[in-house]
């Protein structure tokens, strides 16, 4: 029960701002490296190929990093760094992952520090349990070039997964790193925000990828259209899907699996057009001629306008057929120019989809689109690109984490409306002003220029007194209520003391003042059980060599008769005091009865002696009385106790011991009888002894 009286309310009152971070997307893809020694400039607006080493290491993959005006910082290939010189960064060598990787390496801006790069990268396929791994790069370092800082070198992310890496903006200044598992269905969604690493979120679904030979199910491209809402996953293990995604949540649902041509498995190659209306993908195919192996490769479109797998399924159009001497790796990317760029392994060109909007044949595939000006492609791939960090404001919340509240008191919060675009509470409200009268938890999410803030609050109420709960006392029993904790107790009939020992029947009321100064009203309901209960009927005979069932008068929650029976009743076979305890509400309760047992052969005299008394007994068994269904003559009983001290002597047979000596009842326990009687003068005199239990 609590006390509620009027008191002016609490208030807060919260407008608060600070920075946060948004991604966009630079002019970092204007420079592309096929390996340390070729590349692609785009600076001239048409692609150009330069060499820019004597020789050429044979890498699958190089990823670029460029500044806002399109100028080569650093690149790498997931075992060295490189600046914009071409050599490697003081700290640049040793890295663990594997030129050989499908997605080697990728550059990312931290969300946090401008001056910071996260390089993430992935082992190949030769190790059994390969790993992603990223190093911290501070741009700052070696005198502007760049270079890994020495403490956050090779820092493992995680285990098993497969050669699959890309990276897209999440929202508020956040970026997802995605991978996908090296056997399995599982996608990784790797959330970098202000914090680093602040989530990764596991999701299996689509095609499972199993250990194939040379571990091919490793093998494959991961690819995020510009919308970022569409994830295209290929696997060289004879799988090609397609995914929603969620950036906000990084959550990849919804997968379609996008059916082969029959002889035909994927090649790796995954591009969506600018707008994200159109999927292209290879498939490939040999077969053994004499003295050699021919290739085939397939080019396929996907009309992407409604997200409907069997819209999409029979969308499928073939639009050019790579010629390659080698069917793997025939892997793409968009260019600068918005086309769409081929690789076709041990070619001197890149295959090029001039209009990929375009449907069908429209898209124009070039076979020979791009000389490569004397490389040969062996195990190239295009790079991956990245987003850029930009710098700007976004408001955030800044509630307090936790207050208490009287019973009477209300908390009220008001937001500034020029702040926040729109509110939501987690019951649904969206007020810019919340008055809580209630303890719980409640948490508000602001929005505000497309991004999100959530806070939460708290409340409690005044702290509860600790009140047994309503109690029901056994016969004499009483109750003792320790409130001593507590200051200023005062209870609802006037008494002040903080342990109180309760033994009546009421309803008590009892109120404090706690630490934070709330008046506090709490009470409790006392009820007393009743001191005696009727278990079982009066005393009854029991004829010999029969069998009688005694019953007891109510229901209980537990039994315990004397001979050791827990239930409702007992059957009796011989003549005695049979007891019960039984509980009602964790009160226990006793009774018992006495079975005369006879010969009840007429015309027979029979005297029956009991052996004990129950003095609390309300069924007739709390006086010793010697019966007999003759009349009794020369009648003289004696009762001893166990010393031998005469405790009762009477010579009327109408007469029995209640139990006690002299004025002063009897101890419980064993005492001795003699008795004498016959039942007509022609009989000789008869003498009983025997014991007796007292009971009280």
């Amino acid at each position: 029960m609590r006390h509620k009286i009027n008191r002016c309310y609490l208030i807060i009152s919260i407008a608060i701002m600070m920075p946060y971070m948004m991604i966009s997307q630079g002019v970092h893809d204007q420079i592309w490296y096929l390996n340390d020694s070729y590349r692609i400039n785009w600076t001239s607006g048409s692609p150009v190929v330069e060499q820019i080493g004597q020789t050429s290491k044979d890498v699958e993959h190089v990823s670029t990093y460029t500044n806002s005006n399109g100028d080569v910082v650093l690149y790498s290939d997931g075992e060295t760094l490189r600046n914009y010189l071409h050599h490697i960064t003081p700290n640049g060598d040793d890295l663990l992952g594997s030129n050989s990787s499908s997605n080697s390496a990728i550059f990312v801006p931290s969300p946090s520090n401008l001056d910071q790069l996260y390089l993430f990268y992935t082992q190949g396929i030769e190790s059994s349990s390969p790993q992603m791994l990223y190093s911290i790069i501070d741009l700052r370092a070696d005198g502007g070039k760049g270079d890994i800082i020495e403490e956050y070198k090779n820092v493992k992310v995680l285990d098993g997964i497969g050669e699959y890496l890309t990276v897209t903006k999440g929202d508020c200044g956040s970026i997802w790193i995605i991978s996908h598992s090296k056997v399995g269905n599982t996608f990784y969604s790797i959330r970098l925000g202000h914090n680093g690493i602040e989530e990764i979120l596991n999701t299996s679904v689509g095609f499972s990828l199993v250990e194939e030979p040379f571990t091919t199910s490793a093998i494959g491209s991961l690819k995020i259209n510009s919308q970022n809402t569409l994830i295209a996953f290929s696997s060289t293990a004879d799988s090609i899907s397609l995914f929603s995604f969620d950036s906000s949540t990084g959550r990849i649902s919804n997968p379609i699996l996008l059916p082969l041509t029959d002889g035909y498995i994927p090649s790796g190659g995954l591009a969506f057009s600018s707008s994200g209306s159109k999927l292209y993908v290879t498939e490939s195919s040999s077969r053994r001629v004499p003295g050699a192996i021919e290739y085939d490769v397939h080019l396929y479109q996907y009309d992407l306008s409604v997200y409907n797998g069997s819209s999409i399924i029979n969308s499928k159009a073939l639009v050019g057929r790579p010629n390659v001497e080698i069917s793997w790796f025939s892997f793409m990317q968009k260019g600068y120019d918005n086309k769409i760029y081929l690789t076709k392994r041990n070619s001197e060109f890149l295959g090029v989809i001039n209009n990929p909007e375009e449907l069908g044949q429209d898209c124009n595939y070039e076979d020979d689109g791009l000389f490569l000006e004397g490389l040969r492609q062996r195990r190239s791939r295009l790079p991956s690109f990245v987003v850029r960090a930009d710098q700007v404001d976004i408001p955030q919340l800044d509630l307090v984490d936790s207050i208490v509240l009287c019973s009477y008191d209300t908390l009220s919060i008001e937001l500034d409306t020029q702040r926040f675009d729109s509110l939501i509470w987690s019951d649904g409200y969206t007020g810019y002003d919340r008055k809580i009268t209630d303890s719980g938890t409640y948490i508000l999410s602001a929005y505000s220029q497309g991004c999100m803030e959530v806070d939460t609050i708290n409340v409690s109420e005044s702290e509860e007194i600790s009140l047994p709960v309503d109690t029901v006392l056994c016969h004499s029993d009483s109750l003792v209520i320790d409130l001593s904790e507590y200051d200023d107790v005062v209870w609802s009939d006037g008494v002040t003391t903080a342990i109180r020992t309760i033994n009546t029947a009421g309803l008590y009321g009892v109120s404090i003042i706690d630490e934070t100064g709330c008046i506090v009203e709490e009470s409790i309901t006392i009820a007393r059980a009743p001191r005696e209960r009727s278990l079982l009927p009066t005393d009854t005979i029991l004829c010999k060599g029969e069998q009688i069932k005694i019953i007891s008068n109510e229901s209980a929650d537990t039994y315990l008769w004397s001979t050791g029976s827990t239930e409702r009743f007992i059957e009796v076979l011989e003549g005695g005091m049979y007891t019960l305890d039984a509980t009602y509400s964790d009160c226990t309760y006793r009774d018992s009865i006495i079975v005369y047992e006879m010969d009840c052969t007429p015309p027979q005299c029979h005297t029956y002696i009991p052996n004990g008394i129950h003095l609390s007994s309300r069924t007739g068994n709390n006086i010793f009385v010697v019966t007999s269904n003759c009349d009794m003559i020369d009648y003289s009983l004696n009762i001893y106790d166990r010393w031998g001290n005469e405790m009762y002597h009477s010579r009327d047979e109408t007469q029995g011991w209640d139990g006690s000596y002299g004025d002063s009842p009897a101890m419980s326990g064993v005492y001795l009888y003699q008795l004498h009687y016959r039942h007509s003068p022609d009989e000789p005199i008869e003498t009983a002894t025997g014991t007796i239990t007292l009971f009280r």
